[in-house]
């Protein structure tokens, strides 16, 4: 859904946030969205060791439902989708769980008609082509790439994918590009499974449940990813504190 003024405004109202706390909020960056939300705090948090970043993702997808349209892309939108929220606390300095090294973005050009919303007479249809998988797998290795470069490290040294599981298909190719096995992405299966597509707000809860289910070393090194209208990809390399 669309709102003016904006979530955050509506957040400012109900919690006693100081009004002079900085409000920045984004749209229309899709299953993107929670991914360039972490990268764009984890950049403001390293640069100022003081500062306190609350990343909030809020989808109403079910409001995309199309009742009287019977085409296949209608019906397989309304049963992948789903409603979903996810709050994140990133400070600078911190001793979280995970701190957030480097962060990437990649967008290639002319693919802006693969993922979206059209706005028609009965309200939003989702535009959700059948070439997303295929244009994931031509991205993916160059983001990866661009996220580890520096870093002194490849993907076989990562130990834990946040990815966003935009469905089996897509799961299916982070697979296939990054030589790893269906239980490297645990999380992003047991999310799609329990709670569907919820866009941005996804890749936040598969990172929660990395963070509380899955068994990690200091140092280690984690990956988190998502793609969504541009087309684009969002890749931000993590480490386990």
């Amino acid at each position: 859904g669309i709102a003016t003024p904006s979530l955050d405004v509506l957040i400012m109202n109900k919690l006693d946030f100081h009004p002079n706390v900085r409000r920045m909020p984004l749209f229309g960056l899709g299953c993107a969205g929670g991914a360039a939300g972490l990268a764009l705090a984890g950049k403001i948090a390293g640069d100022d060791p003081d500062a306190t970043v609350l990343l909030v993702a809020v989808e109403l997808n079910s409001l995309t439902f199309q009742r009287d349209d019977f085409a296949k892309s209608n019906l397989v939108a309304a049963s992948l989708f789903g409603d979903g929220a996810a709050a994140v606390l990133i400070r600078g300095g911190a001793n979280g769980p995970i701190d957030i090294l480097k962060s990437t973005t990649l967008l290639r050009r002319e693919t802006n008609n693969l993922m979206g919303w059209e706005f028609v007479d009965s309200g939003f249809r989702v535009v959700f082509s059948r070439r997303v998988p295929d244009t994931i797998r031509k991205m993916m290795p160059e983001s990866v790439a661009n996220t580890l470069a520096d870093a002194g490290i490849g993907v076989e040294d990562i130990a834990s994918f946040a990815f966003h599981p935009g469905g089996t298909r897509i799961l299916e190719v982070y697979q296939s590009e990054l030589g790893r096995e269906p239980s490297d992405f645990r999380s992003s299966y047991a999310v799609l499974s329990q709670f569907g597509n919820m866009s941005s707000a996804t890749v936040l809860f598969v990172l929660d449940d990395e963070i509380r289910n899955s068994p990690h070393k200091s140092g280690d090194y984690g990956l988190l990813a998502a793609f969504g209208p541009g087309f684009s990809a969002e890749t931000t390399l993590l480490r386990w504190a």
